[in-house]
């Protein structure tokens, strides 16, 4: 029985600027696709690419149409070349193994001799799964252990303070005077004070956050106003 596939190709925004890297290019998904059609007898139909688009989430034009297709029962799968251009989130390609899933469609991505419809597909699609997942929380381990060190050695984290020292000594000035995060705002507004990146309207929250990275709230102690 031949299979309905829809194929996807997607190209990011960078990659099409890179002339000398056609492994992502548009064409090059394609011939990919077109190959592995011939040798299983795949009918295909192309979704719409999704050229300069970020695999960062699924809200694309091309991928939206093509999971569309399949939701309508159009075709028996969706076939990318690469599985990265389906996706480069563990969360994004989990929602769509499961939307596969409930509605009874495969998913092949080539490079990874992925194919959901048979028990060994579905196998390396779950474990891909299950090292992106773990590469992530190590990576994230990782990090928050750096960042401890740092913190342990003296390093000062977080956005440097930009506002100007007179500024800074005048808010919380005025904080320690009683002033609400609001009324410092509003007289920095009055007198026309830049903000630490050259605008010209402070909020509350504004306050908050150079009070915050200057040495803390003067009224940490007082009960907390939300003014």
């Amino acid at each position: 029985m031949t299979r309905t596939m829809v194929a996807y190709v997607r190209r990011s925004k960078a990659n099409r600027r890179r002339a000398d890297d056609p492994a992502y290019g548009i064409e090059a998904q394609r011939t990919a696709i077109r190959n592995a059609a011939a040798a299983n007898g795949w009918h295909l139909v192309w979704a719409p690419a999704d050229d300069g688009a970020t695999g960062a989430h699924t809200r694309r034009a091309g991928l939206t149409w093509a999971l569309g297709q399949l939701a309508a029962g159009q075709a028996d799968g969706l076939v990318v070349a690469k599985l990265n251009r389906l996706s480069r989130s563990v969360a994004d390609f989990a929602h769509v193994l499961r939307m596969a899933n409930k509605q009874r469609w495969s998913v092949v991505a080539l490079d990874l001799g992925i194919d959901t419809s048979t028990v060994n597909g579905r196998l390396v699609a779950n474990i891909v799964m299950s090292v992106a997942e773990w590469e992530r929380e190590i990576i994230s381990q990782r990090t928050s252990e750096a960042l401890s060190e740092a913190k342990e050695s003296g390093v000062k984290l977080g956005r440097p303070v930009l506002v100007p020292k007179p500024v800074i000594r005048r808010i919380r000035r005025l904080r320690s005077g009683g002033h609400t995060l609001r009324a410092i705002a509003d007289q920095l507004n009055t007198d026309r004070v830049a903000t630490a990146h050259g605008g010209n309207r402070w909020h509350s929250s504004t306050v908050r956050g150079v009070l915050s990275r200057s040495g803390g709230d003067p009224r940490a102690q007082t009960p907390v106003d939300t003014a």
